[in-house]
């Protein structure tokens, strides 16, 4: 190359100057941005993969402890039983009288669970019902209500309350 090029044109000296370093920059700045996202985003997995384990952990210990707390399916007539045991005490201890407590023929399947229905008839005031219902509804039962019906008996100024109620019980498939 001719120096006598870059000694006659200021502006080409500065260009063969300038543009190798405009073109490193613009080559360089967006790789460091670049990489900098990526390893934001290593960094992100590496936490997420690290907690995995923990996770782990806990899922296997909730699961232990739901194969604990839930009835099995296999011992339905135990676990019945048991249920029945449980409506009657804590209808006692809220004030209510069961007047029928009838377990329904037939499982029915609920994701991972089996649901044995039984419909319970109840008598009391409506304060005792709500109560009922609350403690029947307690987690660690495994209960719930499907249906409920409510009627105020004649005369009111017994002030009982006559209910039907469809209570779902749920048992750990074997």
């Amino acid at each position: 190359m001719d120096l006598g090029t870059f000694q006659r044109s200021r502006a080409r000296l500065w260009a063969w100057i300038a543009l190798p370093i405009a073109l490193m920059a613009c080559a360089t700045v967006p790789t460091i941005l670049l990489r900098r996202e990526a390893q934001r985003e290593l960094a992100l997995r590496e936490s997420l993969l690290d907690s995995i384990p923990a996770v782990e952990r806990r899922v296997r210990r909730a699961s232990e402890l739901l194969q604990m707390v839930t009835p099995n399916a296999a011992r339905h007539a135990e676990t019945t039983q048991e249920a029945t045991r449980r409506l009657d005490e804590s209808a006692n201890r809220a004030g209510l009288t069961l007047r029928a407590l009838k377990v329904m023929e037939g499982i029915e399947t609920d994701g991972a669970f089996r649901v044995v229905n039984m419909q319970v008839q109840a008598e009391g005031s409506l304060k005792a019902m709500a109560l009922w219902l609350d403690e029947v509804q307690k987690p660690g039962l495994l209960m719930s209500i499907r249906a409920a019906t409510i009627n105020a008996n004649i005369p009111m100024s017994t002030g009982l309350y006559s209910g039907e109620f469809m209570i779902a019980l749920r048992l750990r498939s074997p």
